[in-house]
């Protein structure tokens, strides 16, 4: 399985999703006016990483801000992503924020709460 790249935009998030140690990462603004657009190969990649998922698989989200339309589809990401957890498989998601930033925070948490599985939030 390729390995998926996408280099930021002002709008868009960098990502990278690595098949061969089972890190997935998106940094950077995600305020797409498309997002489900932006975020269709990263919905296409993650289908096919399910169906044979590192032991461990991490998420990494080093978001400065996305809007709600991108909201959904990070919500949508991960929920694809849990399906790993139905092999056995582990999954850890890392939520970086800015400690200034209650809203990055409080999205972290709220999302841990909406998938039942523990988030790292982490301040950097």
């Amino acid at each position: 399985m390729n390995n998926l790249t996408i280099e930021a935009t002002k709008k868009t998030p960098d990502v990278l999703l690595d098949a061969n140690t089972g890190e997935l990462n998106i940094s950077g603004m995600s305020c797409s006016e498309n997002a489900l657009g932006f975020y269709a190969p990263v919905f296409d990649w993650i289908n096919s990483y399910v169906s044979s998922p590192k032991d461990e698989t991490t998420i990494n989200f080093k978001l400065k801000y996305y809007n709600t339309s991108s909201a959904k589809c990070l919500l949508d990401l991960m929920d694809r992503v849990m399906a790993v957890k139905e092999s056995g498989k582990q999954v850890i998601i890392n939520s970086y924020y800015d400690p200034n930033d209650d809203e990055m925070l409080e999205s972290g948490e709220n999302y841990s709460t909406i998938l039942d599985h523990p988030f790292n939030l982490l301040a950097i």
